[in-house]
């Protein structure tokens, strides 16, 4: 799926971002690094608006924190349980 294409469902986002999280459960990434390396195949041309918005819905819902790092920029994690 190219930039500027049709949108994603959040929902098959947010299942491939779980995914990755399962096999890694201390992975930590930036949006656009979740993107590049956490996602496959199409999935990783997604737009990172995109990717954006299902990290905040997983975050709202508790599914991912985010947090700052020293530059400012949000770094997402599995929640801390």
């Amino acid at each position: 799926m190219a930039a500027g294409g049709p949108e994603t469902d959040c929902s098959v986002i947010v299942a491939a971002i779980e995914r990755h999280l399962r096999a890694h459960p201390h992975a930590a990434d930036t949006a656009d690094g979740i993107r590049r390396f956490w996602l496959r195949g199409p999935m990783a041309q997604v737009p990172l608006a995109e990717i954006e918005r299902a990290l905040d819905e997983m975050v709202r819902a508790g599914r991912m924190a985010r947090n700052e790092n020293l530059g400012g920029q949000a770094v997402y994690t599995a929640p801390r349980r």
